[in-house]
């Protein structure tokens, strides 16, 4: 069965999602709260959110990774001049989390619990055909200056998700061939 490759306009909105219940930032309708888990290169931005607010964007990037160049193929049987074609690979996305806050340590925490341990999270990616790379590091507390000389608390998260791809192009195939064998008489020579 051939699977649609996930585009950065699907894969976003599951990430907030999926990030949104790990860190609690839901609405009451149980969908992400978009002040509090924000995408980054939203067409509209929000505005800066101030020191005392918890928030947390989010980035979700292809990786350019060796298991991008590795391609399995497959050619079915042909039928009516056409055969399929099945192609898998697998395809790596890089998700980054920047945390900013009071809340941003411990919300850094359960995002990377909800990855590790969360069987809803892991139906969630698996449901977008996506398998969460263990070998992460732990986030990274980096605080950031702000305007007025004040810090900022921050803190930086990432994880690899591989992304199975099925495609099933059809490819036309020759149905048959005729081969002539000429026998050259020699005896005229």
């Amino acid at each position: 069965m051939a699977t649609t490759p996930l585009i950065p306009a699907q894969i976003e909105p599951l990430f907030q999602a999926v990030t949104a219940l790990a860190v609690g930032a839901t609405l009451p309708n149980g969908g992400p709260d978009p002040d509090q888990v924000r995408l980054e290169w939203q067409t509209e931005s929000q505005p800066e959110a101030p020191l005392s607010k918890t928030v947390t964007y989010l980035r979700c990037v292809e990786e350019d990774d060796q298991y991008n160049r590795v391609r399995d193929s497959l050619t079915g049987a042909a039928s009516q001049g056409n055969a399929p074609q099945v192609n898998t690979y697998i395809r790596v996305w890089r998700v980054y989390w920047c945390f900013y806050g009071p809340g941003s340590f411990d919300n850094a925490r359960k995002m990377r619990s909800a990855l590790l341990m969360d069987q809803g999270t892991h139906d969630a990616l698996m449901t977008a055909n996506l398998a969460l790379v263990t070998d992460m590091r732990a986030p990274l507390r980096v605080p950031e200056r702000w305007s007025g000389g004040q810090w900022r608390e921050r803190v930086d998260f990432e994880a690899a998700f591989n992304e199975l791809v099925t495609e099933v192009p059809i490819v036309p195939v020759v149905n048959g061939l005729e081969v002539i064998i000429e026998v050259a008489d020699h005896s005229q020579a």
